[in-house]
Protein backbone atom coordinates (compact mmCIF):
# COMPACT_ATOMS: atom_id res chain seq x y z
CA UNK A 1 0.00 0.00 0.00
CA UNK A 2 1.31 3.34 -1.08
CA UNK A 3 2.13 5.70 1.87
CA UNK A 4 0.10 9.10 2.38
CA UNK A 5 2.34 12.11 0.57
CA UNK A 6 3.59 14.29 3.14
CA UNK A 7 2.08 18.07 3.73
CA UNK A 8 5.48 19.48 3.14
CA UNK A 9 5.55 17.28 -0.15
CA UNK A 10 2.83 19.37 -1.89
CA UNK A 11 3.12 21.66 -5.09
CA UNK A 12 2.08 24.42 -3.48
CA UNK A 13 4.77 23.81 0.10
CA UNK A 14 7.39 22.55 -2.28
CA UNK A 15 6.74 26.02 -4.14
CA UNK A 16 6.87 28.12 -0.82
CA UNK A 17 10.23 26.44 0.00
CA UNK A 18 11.63 27.25 -3.12
CA UNK A 19 10.74 30.95 -3.27
CA UNK A 20 12.28 31.10 0.36
CA UNK A 21 15.67 29.57 -0.48
CA UNK A 22 15.72 31.90 -3.76
CA UNK A 23 14.90 34.77 -2.13
CA UNK A 24 17.08 34.41 0.66
CA UNK A 25 20.27 33.39 -1.81
CA UNK A 26 20.09 36.69 -3.18
CA UNK A 27 19.26 38.56 0.06
CA UNK A 28 22.33 37.13 1.53
CA UNK A 29 24.54 37.77 -1.90
CA UNK A 30 23.42 41.49 -1.18
CA UNK A 31 24.05 41.26 2.22
CA UNK A 32 27.87 40.06 1.37
CA UNK A 33 27.93 42.75 -0.96
CA UNK A 34 27.02 45.77 1.47
CA UNK A 35 29.22 43.98 4.21
CA UNK A 36 32.25 44.02 2.14
CA UNK A 37 31.97 47.50 0.85
CA UNK A 38 31.64 48.41 4.06
CA UNK A 39 35.11 46.62 5.51
CA UNK A 40 36.72 48.59 2.96
CA UNK A 41 35.32 52.02 3.63
CA UNK A 42 35.17 52.29 7.71
CA UNK A 43 38.74 52.15 7.89
CA UNK A 44 38.81 55.46 6.00
CA UNK A 45 36.47 57.19 7.98
CA UNK A 46 38.35 56.30 10.94
CA UNK A 47 41.33 57.75 9.29
CA UNK A 48 39.58 60.61 8.32
CA UNK A 49 37.67 61.23 12.23
CA UNK A 50 41.59 60.85 13.93
CA UNK A 51 43.15 63.13 11.41
CA UNK A 52 45.36 60.18 10.17
CA UNK A 53 47.06 59.94 13.25
CA UNK A 54 47.39 55.68 13.69
CA UNK A 55 47.30 55.36 17.18
CA UNK A 56 44.18 57.23 17.71
CA UNK A 57 42.96 55.36 15.06
CA UNK A 58 43.76 51.64 16.32
CA UNK A 59 42.39 52.86 19.98
CA UNK A 60 39.15 53.88 18.41
CA UNK A 61 38.47 50.90 16.19
CA UNK A 62 39.25 48.82 19.50
CA UNK A 63 36.85 50.84 20.90
CA UNK A 64 34.40 50.23 18.50
CA UNK A 65 35.29 46.32 18.50
CA UNK A 66 34.71 46.18 22.36
CA UNK A 67 31.03 47.49 21.68
CA UNK A 68 30.29 44.92 19.00
CA UNK A 69 31.46 41.92 20.94
CA UNK A 70 29.80 43.23 23.92
CA UNK A 71 26.74 43.60 22.55
CA UNK A 72 26.84 40.14 20.80
CA UNK A 73 27.83 38.74 24.62
CA UNK A 74 24.64 40.49 26.06
CA UNK A 75 21.74 39.87 22.91
CA UNK A 76 22.74 36.65 20.95
CA UNK A 77 20.72 34.74 23.41
CA UNK A 78 17.58 36.68 22.55
CA UNK A 79 17.89 36.74 18.96
CA UNK A 80 16.45 33.25 18.05
CA UNK A 81 13.51 34.44 20.44
CA UNK A 82 13.10 37.93 18.76
CA UNK A 83 12.27 36.09 15.30
CA UNK A 84 9.77 33.27 16.97
CA UNK A 85 8.00 36.36 18.51
CA UNK A 86 7.59 38.57 15.86
CA UNK A 87 7.78 36.43 12.83
CA UNK A 88 10.94 35.89 10.72
CA UNK A 89 9.77 38.49 8.21
CA UNK A 90 9.36 41.04 10.51
CA UNK A 91 12.68 40.44 12.23
CA UNK A 92 14.24 39.59 8.70
CA UNK A 93 13.00 43.54 7.50
CA UNK A 94 14.60 45.70 10.51
CA UNK A 95 18.57 45.06 9.69
CA UNK A 96 18.63 46.25 5.48
CA UNK A 97 16.98 49.78 6.05
CA UNK A 98 18.20 50.59 8.68
CA UNK A 99 21.79 49.65 7.57
CA UNK A 100 21.45 52.03 4.36
CA UNK A 101 19.66 54.95 6.51
CA UNK A 102 22.58 54.78 8.78
CA UNK A 103 25.27 55.02 6.19
CA UNK A 104 23.96 57.78 4.62
CA UNK A 105 23.46 59.24 7.84
CA UNK A 106 27.52 58.60 8.39
CA UNK A 107 28.66 60.16 5.43
CA UNK A 108 26.72 63.24 6.09
CA UNK A 109 27.23 63.59 9.66
CA UNK A 110 30.57 62.45 10.12
CA UNK A 111 31.56 62.36 13.89
CA UNK A 112 32.72 59.80 16.79
CA UNK A 113 29.65 59.68 18.12
CA UNK A 114 27.62 58.91 14.90
CA UNK A 115 30.25 56.53 13.50
CA UNK A 116 30.24 54.55 16.64
CA UNK A 117 26.90 54.17 17.30
CA UNK A 118 25.97 53.23 13.75
CA UNK A 119 28.88 50.87 14.26
CA UNK A 120 27.98 48.99 17.21
CA UNK A 121 23.97 49.04 16.83
CA UNK A 122 23.67 48.00 12.93
CA UNK A 123 26.15 45.35 13.94
CA UNK A 124 23.37 44.24 16.73
CA UNK A 125 20.43 43.92 13.92
CA UNK A 126 23.00 42.25 11.53
CA UNK A 127 23.29 39.55 14.27
CA UNK A 128 19.57 39.48 14.09
CA UNK A 129 19.33 39.32 10.82
CA UNK A 130 21.78 36.43 10.12
CA UNK A 131 19.78 34.21 12.49
CA UNK A 132 16.74 35.29 11.15
CA UNK A 133 17.70 33.92 7.90
CA UNK A 134 18.85 30.61 9.77
CA UNK A 135 15.82 30.67 11.35
CA UNK A 136 13.65 30.47 8.45
CA UNK A 137 15.17 27.92 6.29
CA UNK A 138 15.27 25.92 9.62
CA UNK A 139 11.61 26.11 9.37
CA UNK A 140 10.98 25.17 5.89
CA UNK A 141 13.69 22.24 5.39
CA UNK A 142 14.92 19.40 7.40
CA UNK A 143 17.52 16.81 6.89
CA UNK A 144 20.11 17.20 3.97
CA UNK A 145 17.72 19.90 2.34
CA UNK A 146 18.36 22.07 5.17
CA UNK A 147 21.92 21.57 4.66
CA UNK A 148 22.03 22.72 1.26
CA UNK A 149 19.99 25.63 1.24
CA UNK A 150 22.49 26.67 4.11
CA UNK A 151 25.14 26.35 1.85
CA UNK A 152 23.53 27.80 -0.82
CA UNK A 153 23.19 30.97 1.42
CA UNK A 154 26.47 30.93 3.05
CA UNK A 155 28.34 30.61 -0.15
CA UNK A 156 26.34 33.93 -1.92
CA UNK A 157 26.99 35.86 1.07
CA UNK A 158 30.26 34.60 2.06
CA UNK A 159 31.87 33.66 -1.39
CA UNK A 160 30.37 35.68 -4.33
CA UNK A 161 28.76 38.57 -2.08
CA UNK A 162 32.87 38.96 -0.79
CA UNK A 163 34.25 38.26 -3.62
CA UNK A 164 32.09 41.37 -5.78
CA UNK A 165 31.86 43.39 -2.59
CA UNK A 166 35.67 43.56 -2.54
CA UNK A 167 36.05 43.92 -6.48
CA UNK A 168 33.52 47.03 -6.79
CA UNK A 169 33.86 48.44 -3.38
CA UNK A 170 37.66 48.70 -3.15
CA UNK A 171 37.19 50.24 -6.96
CA UNK A 172 34.97 52.98 -5.97
CA UNK A 173 36.37 54.06 -2.82
CA UNK A 174 39.44 54.55 -4.41
CA UNK A 175 37.94 56.22 -7.78
CA UNK A 176 35.14 58.23 -5.93
CA UNK A 177 36.01 57.92 -2.09
CA UNK A 178 34.40 56.15 1.05
CA UNK A 179 31.54 58.42 1.03
CA UNK A 180 30.45 57.11 -2.58
CA UNK A 181 31.29 53.72 -1.29
CA UNK A 182 28.99 53.90 1.45
CA UNK A 183 26.51 54.61 -0.81
CA UNK A 184 26.70 52.05 -2.89
CA UNK A 185 26.52 49.83 0.16
CA UNK A 186 23.29 51.38 1.18
CA UNK A 187 21.97 50.92 -2.51
CA UNK A 188 22.29 46.99 -1.61
CA UNK A 189 20.93 47.02 1.68
CA UNK A 190 17.80 48.96 -0.24
CA UNK A 191 18.12 45.95 -2.41
CA UNK A 192 17.48 43.38 -0.12
CA UNK A 193 14.73 45.35 1.87
CA UNK A 194 13.21 45.06 -1.40
CA UNK A 195 13.71 41.27 -1.93
CA UNK A 196 12.35 40.72 1.56
CA UNK A 197 9.14 42.92 1.09
CA UNK A 198 7.77 41.78 -2.11
CA UNK A 199 9.22 38.36 -2.31
CA UNK A 200 9.46 36.74 1.23
CA UNK A 201 6.67 34.64 2.41
CA UNK A 202 6.57 34.13 6.35
CA UNK A 203 7.55 30.54 7.11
Amino acid sequence: MKAAASPNDSPIMRGRKERVKTTLRWVSLLHGVSDSIAKISSPLFVYELTGGNSAEAAAFFAFINMGMSLAEFVLNPLFGQLSDAYARQSVLLLWPPLNALSRVAVTQFTTKQIFFAQQVIIKMLEYVFEKGITCAVTDVYDGDERSVALGQINFMREGVGVLVGSLVGGWVAATYGHRAAYALCAAASFGAYALLYFRMVET
